[in-house]
Parts: C-alpha cells; structure tokens; sequence
C-alpha cells in the first residue's frame, strides 16, 4: 500500500509518464503479484511492526 501525502502529490505522481510505467511494468510482471485498488482513501488505524514491539 502507498500512502501520499496529499490527494495533490498522488495526482502528480499518477501523472507522470516515468511513474505511470514503472508501475505498469511491476503489475505486469508476473513474479511480482501486485494488485492494484485505485483510489484515495482516508487511513483510519496504522499498525505497524515497530508499534507492536514497543508494548
């Protein structure tokens, strides 16, 4: 999962040539399963590993 930090970086990353490319060769790859969900999303809850050892 990618997190941006705006809808604006998102927009602009989505918009360059190079980008668009590098991802559409990392989905086509098939030793790579990537699956892709377009769209912007609000991150409710955050886990992580580190998090998880602190307690």
């Amino acid at each position: 999962m990618s997190h941006w930090e705006s809808r604006e970086a998102w927009e602009a990353a989505t918009a360059d040539t190079e980008f668009r490319e590098r991802t559409r060769a990392a989905r086509e790859d098939p030793q790579t399963p990537i699956t892709s969900s377009p769209g912007l999303y609000d991150v409710a809850v955050e886990f992580s590993a580190a998090a998880a050892e602190r307690r």
